[in-house]
């Protein structure tokens, strides 16, 4: 017995066809043992006849998954005459309820039910005839319920896996999506902050170079505290992009210690800022309106990068010319104003519209405001940022 299954598991661990067909003639070499007793155990010796419907009711098992029908029919005829010519019932109609099960695995209820129905009473009620034994019926019925059954409760289970399949592999390619979006996303961020603090500090620091240069015979005092601004500049300038780029060298060990880094600068430093300004030769002040308040990291750091880039396109674009930074507190917003008395050229005119705007309007949309920019009626420019913040406690 233990080498029975040990061939069993052996030949299922084969492909499917070769292990049908292993299966087949195993059985029906079987069953040709049987029918070969003596009677009344069997038929004595083998005629032609009797093996063609011994080999025709379970060899055709070996075909089993690529016609499951036809096997159906083929299994169901063969066991059919086998009983009408009156041989003794020593083989089970074996072959006829594995081609019943593969139906209802391999074919939905709509086709197999019909096929099953037509087929199987008809034989069924043919060997009851034949044998004159209605309890021939009545067993068949069971057992064709069952390999039904079977089959059926098989082929919903199959269906529910590749359901669950396809539903896996669409959910994989969502996780896929959502991380390329949020790498794209990510790049974005990155690139808007490397242009906040590149354009800002190169323009200061190229506005002093040229005074340094312009004055450096004539005035070493001016030319030494340009140099001063420039050194100053490009070190804040180094330390932020240090900032900005570090996520992207973040160690991928989890127990690793997280590098230390400044906190990304907020309206809290914007005295700071307009001192940069003022060094690069443009007079720049100050408006607070409202009681000053903290205020959550995303949109703080979204308005001091507002005014930075603001101010920074006057040093670029607006020179000679004096800036004013308004911020208004209001209960429920922030309003964000920077203005100045230049030209405006090469900001608010329609055919350069700069990088720095867009992304300007981009940050403000991240927090659910608005941004606007435009000439003003009596000159200049003016860049005006509203957010909505949390209401006061």
């Amino acid at each position: 017995m233990r080498m029975i299954r040990s061939v069993v598991r052996w030949a299922l661990a084969l492909q499917p066809q070769v292990a049908d067909s292993i299966v087949a003639a195993a059985v029906t070499g079987v069953a040709l043992l049987l029918v070969h007793r003596d009677p009344p155990f069997g038929v004595g010796p083998l005629t032609e006849v009797t093996v063609g419907l011994v080999v025709l009711s379970v060899l055709p098992t070996a075909f089993r998954r690529l016609a499951p029908v036809p096997v159906l029919l083929l299994t169901s005829a063969g066991y059919s005459v086998y009983g009408i010519c009156g041989y003794p019932d020593v083989i089970s109609p074996f072959g006829v309820w594995l081609a019943l099960y593969t139906v209802a695995v391999h074919r939905p209820p709509r086709l197999s039910v019909p096929v099953i129905l037509t087929v199987v009473p008809l034989m069924l009620a043919v060997l009851a005839v034949a044998r004159d034994s209605w309890l021939t019926l009545l067993q068949g019925i069971l057992h064709a319920g069952v390999a039904w059954l079977l089959g059926a409760s098989r082929h919903s289970l199959t269906q529910r896996n590749r359901q669950l399949a396809e539903l896996a592999v669409e959910m994989h390619a969502d996780r896929e999506r959502q991380a390329q979006r949020a790498v794209t996303e990510e790049r974005v961020r990155i690139a808007r902050e490397l242009h906040d603090v590149v354009a800002h500090h190169m323009s200061v620091i190229s506005v002093q170079a040229g005074l340094a240069r312009y004055v450096f015979d004539t005035d070493p005092a001016t030319a030494s505290t340009a140099l001063g601004t420039i050194a100053d500049t490009s070190r804040e300038a180094l330390d932020e992009m240090r900032r900005v780029l570090a996520v992207l060298r973040l160690p991928a060990d989890d127990d690793a210690p997280e590098p230390e880094f400044d906190p990304q600068p907020g309206l809290d430093q914007i005295e700071t800022l307009l001192e940069r300004v003022r060094a690069a030769g443009v007079p720049a002040e100050l408006v607070v309106t409202g009681v000053r308040r903290p205020l959550p990291p995303g949109p703080d750091l979204c308005a001091y990068r507002v005014v930075q880039e603001s101010l920074t396109n006057v040093i670029k674009h607006a020179l000679p010319a004096a800036a004013t930074v308004h911020l208004e507190y209001r209960p429920r917003e922030l309003v964000v104003r920077v203005v100045d008395d230049g030209d405006g050229a090469g900001v608010g005119g329609p055919a350069s519209p700069g990088h720095g705007l867009a992304g300007m309007r981009e940050r403000s949309r991240l927090y659910e405001g608005s941004l606007s920019a435009g000439v003003r009626a009596h000159g200049g420019f003016e860049v005006e940022l509203r957010l909505p913040l949390p209401p006061l406690e």
